[in-house]
Formats: structure tokens, sequence, C-alpha cells
């Protein structure tokens, strides 16, 4: 069981995020075997079957620990794939980059396996100049269980995310700031009782000073309006 992980960008300030995703080995040295370079390229994921994340990095990240007693699977058999997304707006030249990832395993059988779950809104458009312009995401929870944590995710115009579900707040990011992203874990180790069914809301603000629409998309300069859920079963 994967417990805990570090994410430790080569070239940061042209890393925009790293996802991990866990495959079959064989499928990714298929992929790799394509193209005569180490890895091979892909856009907006792994490029390959893979199941759900197992964490990442983005801007602000600090190394991640899992709660007490939770931990996500990666079965024997399997590789583990690093999707790396880069953005150079930051105006420099381009760096060779090496980023690595530390990872930590449970030494004892883990209590509660996990899963990471995402909500988006993939299909929105900001107005040029638009000003505290809502954006929202809806997810119905598909059985009973525990949210330990939350990532939500927006690019340079986000103002305000918010997840919640018809009666409580779950997170609530008043000023969000790019460059300070993070999986945001309940104290003591408790996790959120969630009942199937239940309707989860993200919600995202913008404002767009540009004289230009902006839609969602991988680049630093569109936007994103995204959460993901650290959950375990019941």
């Amino acid at each position: 069981m994967v417990i805990g992980y570090e994410v430790v960008p080569g070239a940061k300030q042209s890393v925009h995020h790293v996802l991990l995703y866990p495959a079959d080995a064989a499928l990714a040295q298929a992929a790799d075997a394509k193209t005569p370079e180490v890895g091979w390229s892909c856009f907006g994921g792994p490029g390959i079957k893979t199941a759900s994340t197992i964490g990442g990095w983005v801007p602000g990240s600090p190394p991640t620990k899992y709660p007490t007693n939770t931990g996500i699977p990666l079965p024997a058999g399997q590789v583990l794939v690093m999707q790396v997304h880069y953005d150079n707006h930051h105006g420099g030249a381009w760096t060779p980059d090496q980023t690595s990832v530390r990872l930590q395993f449970s030494q004892t059988p883990v209590a509660k396996r996990a899963a990471i779950l995402s909500v988006q809104n993939s299909t929105f458009l900001l107005p040029p100049g638009a000003t505290n312009y809502s954006v929202v995401g809806n997810l119905t929870a598909p059985g009973d269980g525990y949210v330990y944590g939350l990532l939500p995710h927006a690019h340079q115009l986000g103002k305000r995310l918010r997840v919640e579900t018809a009666d409580t707040c779950m997170i609530d990011i008043p000023a969000w700031d790019f460059n300070w992203q993070q999986f945001y874990f309940y104290e003591n180790n408790q996790g959120m009782f969630v009942k199937k069914g239940t309707q989860l809301k993200l919600t995202c603000v913008y404002d767009n000073p540009t004289s230009s629409s902006v839609t969602w998309g991988e680049s630093t300069t569109d936007e994103m309006c995204l959460n993901y859920f650290y959950t375990t079963g019941p």
C-alpha cells in the first residue's frame, strides 16, 4: 500500500503539474518502446489505460502523507507512470528536467483501501472582462464512504473554490492562489461520511481581466474547475 509520497520537480519553473498512475507493466513498456527516447509523449493523461491516479503534484504541494490506516494499492505486476505537464509561460529558457518521486509504503496491513475520485466542469467559457463568474460541477456519490481530504484545482484566473453538499461545506478556499495548492486533509484522521447518492457540488469563481474568452484547457493560460477527493469505503 502507498501511504505517502513526495514529488520532486527537477525544473520547477517549467513543471505545471505531475500525476502518478498505477499501470500494467506490459502496457507501459509497450508505450515506451514506440519511440526511441525515454518515456513517451502524452497529453491530458498517461496515454495508456490505467486505474485512477494515486497522487500528484501542483505548485505549492508539500510531501503528502495519507491519513493513518489508509492507503492506495499498488499491486504486484504494476508500475508507476509519471505524467508531467510542462509550461514555459515563465518566459525563461527551457531547461532539462528530471522530476522524481519518493514513495512511502506501509510496513503493516492497512485497514482501509483508498481511492481518488474527482469532480469537474470542463465545458465552461469565461467571457472577456468577466468578474465573479461562477462555474459549477456536480458529482453523485457512487456509494457509502468517507472523504478524508480534498484537493481543489484551478489556474491563474481562479478567485474562490468551494466544495459542499446540500448541508455541509467540505472545503472553502476564499482567496485562491495558483502557487499554493495541495491535498487538505481533515484533522485527527477523521473522515467525513458521505452516503450513496449524495450530491457533491464544486463551485469555482473567476475574474477574467483579459480581452479573450477562456475555456478549459491544459495550458496555464487556459482554466480548470476540478477537485479531487481522497476516499475510502464505509
